[in-house]
């Protein structure tokens, strides 16, 4: 989605300096939304029935765009006195406390070079002395973290041990996805493992899901099935000197929230609102339009706020008896020509054109 904020000002001499735009990635809300929405119009307005959503982990989608959790070019507080650090709720660990490589072609620029875990990339700041985003850019948007191999700085260089942790994620057995791409191809394939906590994030408590490679400069999906009772899983970059991993766009199953309640929205606004546990809501008479298509919507409200996506029924309100019989009692329904076509009607069901009740003349479509 482009928006745009432009200045109006009267008599302007330079309007082509007037407007900025912005591009932004809209993400779908995470919450599962209800299902089976229906809309049936009875005597006293439109009744609708849905089903709720089965209680799961909410997905949550990780691109590393968020300026104050992912500020460019933070290691997340990981330094050579310090192993641990964070961004936001992931946590860092840096397991050799080694200075690392450089960027190609990057001015000093801090949290590159140093020793660090995971670093927040942004390949088209000025911070870099010049924009590498076509060599180096991100898989989506325009941040994304990189892990360097440790360099000859101190000595003996060790493999990488640069740890990613997640927050804790659904408990149930899923399927995380993310995307990875080397830096450079030119010195062998950088190596990682994925795995999976079924206790808390301490490093002692993973176990390994999978160890993998990374032999392209093209971004590439992964996919890794955590067992179920996972609470955290780790990507952990362990390169032995090569030079860096790049990872973007992390997929996976949060720690969800409970089902709080439901909005109900009548074209497009919203109308009334229903506890979790209730799974009809009927919207009134008076705000239907005879023989016009009206949309209803339906969406689920969890206790971390999250709105999720709607259901939606769509139905032509038909003409009702109510409308052409002022104590709603049965009528006599004649054509223009005075031939009576039903009588003592209950229903207006299957008449469509012009008809006359009680001396009236009214159009039903």
């Amino acid at each position: 989605m482009v928006l745009t904020a432009e200045v109006s000002i009267a008599d302007e001499k330079k309007p082509e300096d007037n407007k900025a735009e912005a591009l932004i990635s809209v993400v779908a809300p995470s919450g599962s939304a209800p299902t089976n929405l229906t809309a049936q119009e009875f005597e006293n307005g439109v009744e609708l029935n849905w089903v709720a959503p089965e209680a799961s982990g909410s997905e949550v989608f990780e691109s590393f765009e968020d300026a104050e959790t992912f500020p460019a070019f933070s290691a997340g507080g990981v330094n050579d006195d310090q192993r641990y650090g964070a961004f936001g709720e992931w946590t860092l660990y840096d397991g050799n406390g080694q200075h690392v490589y450089g960027f190609p072609g990057a001015v000093e620029v801090s949290g590159l070079g140093n020793a660090s875990a995971w670093v927040v990339m942004n390949p088209s700041s000025e911070t870099l002395g010049r924009d590498v985003s076509e060599d180096y850019g991100a898989h989506t948007g325009s941040q994304y973290l990189i892990s360097m191999c440790p360099s000859q700085l101190k000595g003996s260089v060790p493999a990488a041990d640069h740890w990613l942790i997640s927050p804790q994620v659904s408990g149930t057995a899923q399927t995380i996805s993310f995307y990875v791409r080397s830096l450079v191809s030119m010195y062998g394939d950088e190596s990682y493992e994925v795995l999976a906590s079924s206790t808390d994030n301490a490093i002692e408590s993973f176990e390994l899901v999978a160890a993998k490679t990374c032999s392209t400069t093209e971004w590439e999906e992964v996919t890794v099935d955590l067992p179920e009772g996972t609470q955290y899983f780790a990507i952990r970059h362990t390169s032995p000197d090569i030079w860096g991993m790049m990872l973007d766009d992390i997929t996976y199953q949060g720690q969800g929230a409970e089902l709080a309640s439901f909005n109900i929205y009548f074209q497009g606004e919203l109308v009334g609102s229903v506890a979790g546990d209730v799974t009809t809501y009927t919207v009134a008479a008076d705000k239907l339009v005879d023989g016009k298509r009206m949309a209803f919507d339906v969406t689920a409200v969890y206790t971390n706020g999250v709105e999720s996506l709607p259901a939606t029924a769509v139905i032509t309100i038909t003409t009702d008896i109510r409308q052409i019989s002022a104590d709603g009692q049965p009528v006599d329904i004649y054509t223009i020509d005075a031939r009576l076509v039903r009588s003592q009607a209950k229903s207006l069901d299957g008449l469509r054109g012009v008809y006359v009740v009680n001396g009236q003349k009214y159009m039903l479509k």
